[in-house]
């Protein structure tokens, strides 16, 4: 995939993210630059909601994000840590395109561990 800005955009400051390779395959996306596991943010879930075909999951995202809904984000996603691909398996419908997820999704950070026995 070729990574670039679209011409039309309206995103203030808009750029590529530097720990995106301007020419890479979305295999190597997902696997080398970004964290899929991360934290899902209310309004990643707002944005998410866009996406979904079916009414109600929809309206279960946009609850997720809103203030209304801060005690079910706090015991559905925080407590339990959802990520993104807990959010696509229980919200089926949702098919947010690549592009967006470029927006959103956080840089894979080096996980430094020790290897001490």
């Amino acid at each position: 995939m070729n990574i670039s800005i679209l011409q039309d955009t309206t995103k203030r400051n808009h750029m590529i993210p530097k720990h995106i390779p301007s020419n890479c395959s979305v295999i190597q996306y997902l696997t080398h630059c970004t964290d899929m596991r991360t934290l899902l943010k209310k309004a990643t879930l707002l944005s998410l909601s866009e996406f979904c075909s079916h009414e109600e999951e929809k309206k279960r995202l946009q609850w997720l994000a809103s203030r209304q809904g801060a005690q079910d984000y706090t015991r559905l996603i925080l407590e339990p840590h959802t990520d993104l691909l807990d959010i696509l398996h229980a919200f089926p419908s949702c098919h947010p395109p690549l592009s967006r997820l470029i927006e959103f999704l956080p840089r894979l950070q080096p996980r430094h561990y020790s290897a001490a026995r």
